[in-house]
């Protein structure tokens, strides 16, 4: 999940520079509504200094504001207009934040338009979920209830959803549609920029809470346990010593911890949570037993409860349910779903297991690099114990029979890996 979203973010269009030295007054404005957090207009507008390129893409503009700050803002014209001239046609202004346009209004580029650093600075803000990048210890996400001036190269000090502390060093912000800005502040609407941080101890900066360093004390141990986040999370291990096995892997299932997460607290919900489910974690070793490497993700993925003759709790939590639409498309996608990918129900249940990992003492040092192997390819007659393999959700009205998981392309009770439990 991770790696796909930090791969994701590095699509994201960054413009490598822009004009300087412009600025436009607005002829006329009208008012087209919203698109998330920004305001859209149609503008004309006439160039006082400098010159618009009509490159028919966003280019970023600033909105000075009073208290020394500024509003930012992006215009969309095909039209090259130079200074002293009009633009012959309307242009598309977006605006983000609650600021109005209106005729006479003064737009420059970002270097006409510097935010005024106070001399004497605290700041204090929110991240929301966050992913590791390509890079070491640095992760990316969006900030949200900024107080104060905040600048790049500032070091950080921060408590996680988990409670744990860390440390770390701010390397740039982006905001939505490109531009990279060197501060932020108070006044920007939540979610619009994107934050890149370097965290010295590697602590996850998922939900933060972040202040400047030496503001909260960091020498406490970087653990869930020492400083837990006091929760309402419930667990019941349930010892099983099971296997499913053919002539390619060996998965021995120690046991399966159910799990009833918080309903109270859905900081980390970023998928949506159905807490009248049980949820069970599955704790087992994976062993290669072939001659040479074997990748393991469509046995995890495809892992589950299952009846003996091959039925798949997935159904419940599957994204397209398609057997339920009269939608073709949705059938078809639920056909793909079922028989080549065995289920998507493992994607709304990422969240509820970042929940069970914050119940875990030392997950981050002990455990993670265990689950994350599970990932890559095995090589001949290795093994790996991972004690949250992956995760089943099911009503608590499901009567479980037995585990199961698949391999193929379709599938074939001939490649069904089964066993029955009793619980």
């Amino acid at each position: 999940m991770r790696i796909l979203c930090s791969f994701l973010f590095t699509l994201l269009i960054s413009f490598c520079s822009f004009a300087q030295g412009i600025k436009i007054e607005i002829t006329t404005c009208k008012a087209l509504g919203n698109e998330g957090s920004a305001n859209l207009f149609e503008i004309g507008f006439k160039v006082i200094s400098g010159k618009i390129e009509g490159t028919g893409r966003q280019e970023p503009l600033a909105l000075p504001l009073p208290n020394g700050t500024k509003a930012f803002a992006y215009i969309n014209t095909y039209d090259d207009v130079a200074a002293g001239k009009t633009a012959p046609s309307p242009a598309l202004l977006k605006v983000y934040g609650p600021h109005q346009i209106q005729t006479g209004k003064i737009l420059v580029s970002h270097d006409l338009a510097p935010i005024k650093i106070p001399a004497s600075r605290g700041f204090e803000f929110r991240s929301n979920m966050a992913f590791l990048a390509d890079e070491p210890k640095v992760y990316l996400g969006s900030i949200k209830g900024i107080k104060g001036v905040i600048m790049v190269g500032d070091e950080i000090a921060y408590t996680n959803a988990r409670g744990q502390i860390g440390q770390g060093k701010i390397l740039n912000f982006e905001v939505e549609g490109g531009y990279n800005t060197n501060a932020v502040f108070e006044g920007i609407p939540d979610d619009l920029v994107q934050i890149k941080v370097l965290s010295t101890d590697n602590i996850d900066f998922s939900e933060a809470k972040v202040v400047p360093a030496n503001t909260i004390s960091t020498t406490t141990n970087n653990t869930t346990s020492s400083i837990a986040k006091t929760t309402a999370h419930k667990t019941k291990t349930i010892p099983l010593n099971v296997i499913l096995e053919n002539k390619e892997v060996k998965i021995t299932v120690h046991q399966l911890v159910k799990f009833n997460p918080d309903s109270t607290d859905r900081s980390l919900d970023l998928f949506k949570v159905d807490y009248t489910f049980d949820y069970y974690i599955v704790d087992a070793t994976f062993e290669n037993k072939t001659a040479q490497a074997l990748d393991l993700s469509e046995y995890v993925m495809r892992f589950n409860f299952f009846t003996s003759d091959g039925k798949s709790a997935d159904d419940f939590l599957r994204i397209f349910n398609g057997s339920k639409s009269n939608n073709s498309t949705q059938k078809d996608a639920d056909k793909i779903d079922t028989n080549v990918f065995g289920g998507s129900s493992k994607l709304p249940l990422a969240s509820v297991m970042v929940k069970y990992e914050t119940t875990i003492p030392d997950y981050d040092t002990k455990h993670s690099a265990q689950t994350n192997a599970l990932n890559k390819p095995l090589s001949a007659g290795q093994k790996i114990r991972s004690i949250n393999a992956t995760i089943m959700g099911v009503p608590p009205s499901y009567k479980i029979e037995g585990l199961g998981t698949w391999n193929g392309t379709f599938l074939d009770k001939k490649k069904l890996l089964f066993v029955p439990i009793k619980m």
